[in-house]
């Protein structure tokens, strides 16, 4: 039972992961993502969307906060139990007769009591499936609802893991109808939570991600500094959400990291900022790394690289002195075509890019590519290719599980 189990949750925990790296299109060093707009988005809705619970063209047209209906409820809900390998995730008649949802009349909206005692029976029906362990049963409902013996449970597990939060007054607001924007909130955490349980079971890594395969190019990063101190004082959580916009006051605590690392005194990091928890641009990125470099780089070991030009940063600005500084040692940010766009808000994948190469120019790591070339448009095409081609066969042996079950 576990190993089967377990090779259906790593078959549709990659096929989630798959579905999130070829999202975004990482090329080197070059700025990850121009989804501005949805970098500012809650994460749940962000990675929603990666992993295929949630329309893009709901966000596009406004409809996140309409009422969600029982059918599409229904189908998000399958979707999340099938990625984590649960019994009842493979056809909406499954959720039916575990007794875990009825579909009803599937036009019909749903309210957030009856969701909530919805996720409740699919706790349960996780945990009767080995996929996770709940606590003891306890009276933790909210001042609106007090759940019943049979899920005290199941609402404690949602309640510890921060699935079910409800509002700051204590409610949960029972009677109000569940919005697409809540379902998706409930589920992604949901997926997001029993994923991390399992894989912290099995881990073989110092960390991991739900939300990226462990395969994926940008795991190195992450590991370079991760390696090189950068995470020392920033937790790292279940899903890394790489296309959130990077804070002025996280790059600071990574620059820190890495400097302790090596012995430097942390109080020579600085940054100008009015509100530390609004977003770093690349321009203000530019010239942080630039001092980071400075402070830790072993100039006699380093290579000088011809310095790049980018259309769009004024000569003589503390942008452009950082930009040719860094350029000369093979750190390059921005896009391809030469352009900057210095106002832009910094993601992590491309800050993780960026602080992997620092790290590799001051010594902290190995480089994998001895010709020292860095990874270019064409490189990703074909690893995206891979990842493309991977998901085609995920789906596939998806499929034929369903009709096994079938039989």
């Amino acid at each position: 039972m576990m190993n089967e189990r377990t090779r259906y949750f790593l078959i549709g925990t990659l096929a989630a992961g798959v579905m999130t790296a070829t999202s975004f299109d990482l090329r080197g060093l070059e700025a990850v993502s121009e989804r501005i707009t949805e970098a500012r988005m809650a994460p749940e809705l962000r990675l929603g969307v990666d992993i295929g619970i949630l329309d893009a063209s709901d966000i596009r047209f406004g409809l996140v906060d309409v009422a969600i209906v029982r059918r599409d409820f229904g189908r998000v809900l399958k979707q999340t139990l099938q990625m984590l390998g649960a019994p009842a995730g493979s056809e909406l008649s499954d959720l039916e007769s575990t007794g875990i949802f009825e579909l009803g009349n599937p036009r019909k909206s749903i309210s957030r009591k009856q969701a909530l005692e919805t996720l409740c029976r699919a706790v349960i029906h996780l945990a009767d499936s080995g996929f996770i362990n709940l606590p003891a049963p306890c009276d933790t409902g909210f001042k609106d609802y007090a759940p019943p013996p049979k899920y005290q449970a199941a609402l404690a597990f949602l309640r510890s893991k921060g699935v079910a939060r409800g509002y700051q007054s204590g409610y949960f607001g029972i009677e109000k109808n569940l919005t697409k924007r809540e379902a998706v909130y409930l589920l992604y955490r949901l997926y997001e939570q029993t994923a991390a349980d399992m894989m912290s079971r099995t881990k073989k890594t110092d960390f991991f991600f739900v939300d990226i395969p462990t395969d994926h190019p940008v795991m190195a990063s992450i590991k370079t500094v991760y390696d090189a101190g950068g995470f020392e004082r920033i937790p790292l959580k279940a899903s890394f959400d790489g296309n959130r916009p990077l804070l002025r006051r996280d790059a600071v605590l990574l620059m820190k990291g890495i400097l302790a690392k090596r012995a430097h005194n942390t109080g020579d990091v600085s940054i100008e900022v009015q509100d530390p928890f609004e977003a770093l641009n690349r321009a203000e990125f530019a010239v942080l790394i630039e001092g980071l470099l400075a402070k830790t780089e072993n100039l006699a070991s380093s290579t000088e690289f011809t310095p790049a030009t980018y259309v769009d940063v004024a000569a003589g600005s503390p942008e452009s002195r950082a930009l040719e500084a860094l350029s000369k040692r093979g750190i390059q940010l921005g896009y391809g075509n030469g352009y900057l766009r210095g106002d832009e808000s910094v993601t992590w994948f491309e800050a993780v890019g960026v602080l992997a190469s620092v790290a590799s120019v001051c010594g902290d790591t190995t480089k994998v590519d001895e010709s020292g070339d860095p990874a270019g448009h064409d490189d990703f095409e074909k690893y995206a290719e891979m990842l493309r081609s991977k998901k085609a066969r995920i789906r596939s042996i998806l499929d034929r599980n369903r009709v096994h079950q079938r039989k």
